[in-house]
Formats: C-alpha cells, sequence, structure tokens
C-alpha cells in the first residue's frame, strides 16, 4: 500500500471514530440528564368520589360502587351523595368538598343538571343547539361547587343509544379538583402514549402509500395492495389519535374529532374487506366482493344522510354498527366455508381474519355494555398483526430487491443456457442416430420381410416411434415424465432385440411418475449397448430399474459389459453422456453417478432432488 493510500485510510478511520464518540458522547449525556433529573415532579391533585345512590329513569335507587358500571344509553340517570376528595393512590378520603371549590370532570356526549330539592337548577347541556352543535363531543368542563357539605344531586342526560355506554362511569371516574392547568396536563398526558403510536401509524401509512405509488410506476401488479393497506394502515392510525384519551385537548374541533373517529372506523373495515377479498376460494370471491360494494354504499349513505340531514353525524354510529355487525357475521361464514379448499398459507390468513372480525365483534358488544373502552380490543390485534406484517416487510422487502437483481442475471444467463442446451440437444441428437445405426436396422427390415413379415411391421413401427421421438425432442425445452421417456426407450430396445437377440433387457419401475428431460434413458441404455455388451464375445444383460428415497427419484442404467476408464469420459466416444449430465443439471437439478469397471461392467445413475420434480 502506498504511503498517499495509507494516510487516506487513517483520515476515514479518524472521521468514523469522531462520529461514533460524538454520538456515544451524546446519548451518554441525554441518558445521565434523565437519571439525576432535579426537577420537581408534578403535585398529585385530590380526585372527588361522589358517595351516594343512584337510579335509571323510574327504576330503584342503588348505591355507587367503584368500578360497578353504571349504563348510560338505557335512560336518564338520577346521581345523589356526598362528594368526598380522596387521595388518587391510596383512596383514603381527606373529608368533604367545600363549598366555592373547582372541580373538573369529562362529558361524553352527555349533559349534566344539577338539582336541588328535585328542582334543576343548572344545566350543563353540550349538546344545546343554542351552544352550537360544535361542543358536540368528549370534553371537559370545569365548574364552581355551589352545594353544602358535600351535598350532590344531578340528573345525566344522553342523547344517544350508542357509542357512550361508559358515560356515567367515565364522569365519574374523571372528577377530580381543579388545579390550575395541571388538570389539562395530567389528562393529556394520560393519552400520550396512544398518541405517539397513532402517529408513527400515520408516517408508517404514507410509506407504504408512497410505496403504492412507485409501484403504480414500475410494477403495477402490487398497486393494488400496497394502495388499500395503506389507506387500511391510516383509518387505523386516525383512530388510534382521535380514540386516545384527552383528545379534546389536543384537538379542540370537539365535532370534528367525533367524525374522525366514526370515519376512520368506517373506512378501516372497508378497506379491511378489499385487502382479504383475494384470500377467499374463487367461488366466494365473488360474493365477498358484492358484500364489499354493499357495504361500501351503505357506510357512503349514512354518511351523506349526516351530511344531507339534521340527523348529528354520532347519531347514526347506532345504526352503521348494526350493519356492519351483518357484514361481519357474513364474511365469518364465507371464511369459514373457504377454509376447506384453501392453501397453508390462505388458512393461516383467513384464520387472522376471521380473529379480527371475532375482535370486532367483542368491541361492539364491549361498548354496548360498558366494559371497556371504544376499539380497545382492535386496537391491540392491529397493534399485533402490523408489528408482524412490518417484520415480514422488513425481511421479505430486501430479499425481492435482490431477486430481482438475481432474476435480471439469471435472464441473461438464460439465453446463454438455452443456446447451450441447443447445441447440446442437436449433438445428443447426431450421437445416437448414426448412419450405421440407420442402415442396420433397415437391413433388418429387408431380411424380416421375406423371413417374418409380422416381425418385419413390428420392427418398422418401433423403428418410425423411435425416429419419431427422438426429432420430436430435439427442440424441446420442457421436462416430460419419465414414464414416457422410459416408453420411447423400449422402442429402442425393440430395435436392438431384433438385431441383437443374445441381449437381455430388463425394466423396473417401483415408484410414482417424475419428470425428466427429454432423451435421458434411451441414449444411457444404447451408450451401454454399443461401448459395453458389444464388446463381449457373446451376449449381456442392461437392466433399467427405477426407484425412489425419501428425498430423491433415482434411474440405473446397469450392465455386464467390458467397462471403460471413467477418465476417458471426455473423449468423443461418451459425447452423449456428457450432455445428458449437462441437461440434467440445467433443466432439473438432476445428477449423473458413473461407475465403470474394465471387464466387469458399467453402472450409469441418475440422481433427481425431489424439490426440483
Amino acid at each position: 500500500m502506498s504511503e498517499k493510500m495509507k494516510m487516506k485510510k487513517d483520515k476515514q478511520n479518524f472521521i468514523f471514530i469522531s462520529v461514533i464518540l460524538f454520538l456515544v458522547l451524546s446519548c451518554s449525556l441525554l441518558v445521565n440528564a434523565v437519571v439525576n433529573n432535579s426537577q420537581a415532579d408534578w403535585a398529585i391533585v385530590p380526585d372527588i368520589k361522589l358517595v351516594g345512590e343512584y337510579k335509571i329513569g323510574d327504576g330503584e335507587w342503588k348505591d355507587i360502587v367503584e368500578g360497578e358500571h353504571i349504563p348510560a344509553t338505557k335512560g336518564d340517570v338520577m346521581l345523589k351523595g356526598v362528594l368526598k376528595i380522596c387521595d388518587p393512590e391510596t383512596n383514603d378520603f381527606y373529608g368533604i368538598l367545600p363549598e366555592g371549590s373547582l372541580m373538573y370532570f369529562t362529558f361524553n356526549h352527555i349533559n349534566l343538571a344539577l338539582t336541588k330539592n328535585n328542582e334543576i337548577t343548572v344545566v350543563y347541556d353540550m349538546e344545546n343547539p343554542l351552544i352550537g352543535e360544535d361542543s358536540c363531543g368528549y370534553n371537559s368542563m370545569v365548574i364552581e361547587y355551589g352545594g353544602e357539605d358535600g351535598n350532590f344531586e344531578g340528573i345525566i342526560r344522553n342523547y344517544h343509544s350508542f357509542g357512550n355506554e361508559g358515560a356515567v362511569d367515565e364522569f365519574l371516574s374523571s372528577m377530580k379538583l381543579y388545579a390550575s392547568d395541571y388538570s389539562e396536563k395530567t389528562a393529556l398526558r394520560s393519552g400520550k402514549d396512544e398518541r405517539i403510536v397513532a402517529i408513527m401509524i400515520i408516517i408508517s401509512a404514507f410509506l407504504v402509500l408512497g410505496l403504492a405509488i412507485f409501484s403504480y410506476i414500475f410494477d403495477r401488479s402490487t398497486f393494488k395492495n400496497y394502495l388499500f393497506g395503506g389507506l387500511l394502515i391510516l383509518s387505523a392510525g386516525l383512530f388510534f389519535l382521535f380514540t386516545s384519551e384527552a383528545i379534546y385537548l389536543w384537538s379542540d374541533l370537539l365535532i370534528v374529532n367525533t367524525m374522525l373517529k366514526g370515519i376512520s372506523a368506517m373506512a378501516y373495515l372497508l378497506f379491511a374487506f378489499v385487502l382479504v377479498k383475494d384470500l377467499f376460494s374463487e367461488k366466494m370471491q365473488k360474493v365477498v366482493g358484492i358484500a364489499t360494494q354493499l357495504y361500501g354504499v351503505f357506510s357512503s349513505s349514512l354518511i351523506a344522510v349526516s351530511l344531507f340531514s339534521n340527523i348529528y353525524f354520532y347519531d347514526i354510529v347506532g345504526v352503521w354498527t348494526v350493519g356492519a355487525v351483518a357484514f361481519a357475521v357474513i364474511l365469518i361464514v364465507l371464511a369459514l366455508l373457504s377454509v376447506k379448499q384453501a392453501s397453508v398459507k390462505q388458512r393461516v390468513s383467513l384464520i387472522f381474519v376471521m380473529i379480527g372480525l371475532f375482535v370486532f365483534l367483542a368491541d361492539i358488544v364491549a361498548v354496548y355494555f360498558g366494559l371497556w373502552r371504544t376499539g380497545l380490543a382492535s386496537k391491540i390485534f392491529f397493534l399485533i398483526v402490523f408489528l408482524i406484517s412490518a417484520f415480514v416487510f422488513l425481511r421479505i422487502v430486501p430479499k425481492n430487491f435482490k431477486a430481482e437483481k438475481k432474476a435480471e442475471q439469471l435472464e441473461k444467463e438464460k439465453i446463454t443456457l438455452d443456446a447451450e442446451l441447443a447445441r447440446s440437444r442437436i449433438s445428443t441428437l447426431m450421437s445416437q442416430i448414426h448412419p450405421h445405426f440407420i442402415y442396420n436396422t433397415l437391413g433388418s427390415i429387408e431380411q424380416l420381410c421375406e423371413l417374418d413379415p409380422p416381425k418385419a411391421a413390428k420392427l418398422v413401427h418401433d423403428f418410425s416411434k423411435y425416429l419419431r421421438g427422438n426429432f420430436g425432442e430435439i427442440n424441446s425445452t420442457r421436462l416430460i415424465r419419465v414414464s414416457k421417456d422410459l416408453e420411447h426407450t423400449e422402442y429402442y430396445i425393440g430395435i436392438e432385440k431384433v438385431r441383437f437377440p443374445d441381449i437381455e433387457f430388463i425394466t423396473e419401475m417401483s415408484c410414482c411418475d417424475f419428470s425428466v428431460p427429454a432423451l435421458t434413458i434411451q441414449p444411457i441404455v444404447e451408450n451401454a449397448v454399443k461401448h459395453g455388451i458389444l464388446g463381449r464375445e457373446a451376449g449381456g444383460t442392461v437392466r433399467v430399474r427405477i426407484y425412489e428415497t425419501d428425498s430423491s427419484y433415482f434411474i440405473t442404467v446397469k450392465d455386464n459389459g467390458v467397462g471403460f476408464d471413467v477418465t476417458e469420459l471426455e473423449n468423443d466416444n461418451h459425447i452423449g453422456l456428457r450432455n445428458i449430465r449437462s441437461r440434467l443439471e440445467a433443466m432439473c437439478g438432476g445428477i449423473l453417478h458413473i461407475e465403470s469397471i474394465l471387464g466387469v461392467g458399467t453402472k450409469i445413475t441418475v440422481e433427481i432432488p425431489k424439490e426440483a420434480d
């Protein structure tokens, strides 16, 4: 290495070390700042608990039990009791809520009417048209407590029959003492992780949509999958984002938040239906296609109703849910009918589809009974599938890229290989059909015409079949079944039996049919006759055996002729064997084994791996 090149290499190493050192020191500084952070934690703000009773409509009064669900869609919910301050971590009570305290809580499409002696005193109606429909949604509020001795009476009214079944639970669990902007920051922080996940999913969606654009330009066969896959991921990301806790603090367009949550759920299901259609059996694909179109029209119609009428978007959610459940059940039934006819890979995919649909149905039931927040199970399922898909995608894309390059190289090699195979086939043909063989066969036919006409007719038949097989396969680039190749060999054997009656031919086939290059067995048998048996003083045996093992198929041609020196395989006497070897390797990954002992005989074995067949 020259001095100049050495200096250049040392300089590059120094730059590399400098960059690594900078990154290590920067990360160490950040870790140190996190570990030794002296910034004070936010103070703990006490919760407010309502200790008392509730009743729904004209029902009976029941005790409010923490953690026990109170339905919000079965009628007006009346609350009464005492507001107490408690530790949010230990749930220990501090005392009664003082008059004039600021209370912080959330509304999920409900209104609150405070009462005293069964008379309404104040109404907090977020969906009152006088306030404006833009206030309709999931929102927070701060009010001044004006009661005495912690006493609280109120009525929660719900305008909707579906979607906010847990609104009363959320209202009661969200009550806190209001502490400046800390309450908002605490609420906002509670949904931070979910919003981060949502943003990452949305970024991934745009990457996939970017791939859709490139695939449209370069390879339209994958365009549809990338397009609808990207739109599905985008819909899921938006659903994650606009169902996160305290979304009203992150985005204060409440009615827009509600619409985006609903539309993203509708779109997610639509794009999922489109993507999974090809997984079903051919008979079911048409039905799934029709169901997908009907679902698209159904969802679009509901959006149009909300757009062109006085019906709020949130009020169509219940109707959409009923329709979506019906379509999900239809797809589950179709998937079950398709599983039997599907391949292993399709079967696994269909099982995932069915699990996803069952999870969706579970979410519907859970929301209706207030068991958990909207779409929780579907979010978890989507994240699992998303992570698996991302892992598979990151492994497949580099392989596909390498495969494309390799395909280009193989295409170039194929052109060369085709030319070589053509030359090989011509050489094989010319090495097999010698003029002397033709002359001798015709001479035998001439003699038999006088001595044994039926035998002459049989010989003419075999000879014509033999020539037709050889000339017919001269340009063949495909594999043929071994039974067909053996049949062609039998015509050759029929000719040789007439010419050399003292040669015994034995054929055994003990396995199922498999594929070989044309003109594989016959040239080997002819080689055994010409270069093995005919070298003996009298007669001999040629045995053809076809069998299989767990991993490969085998063809053996064994003779008890004079044998030959395998080191002389390259001379012109064995051009046929060399051509067979090259065709086996090129066309099916086959191997030609040659064993020969002078004075004893020759055994030639063709081995074809089962994976190649």
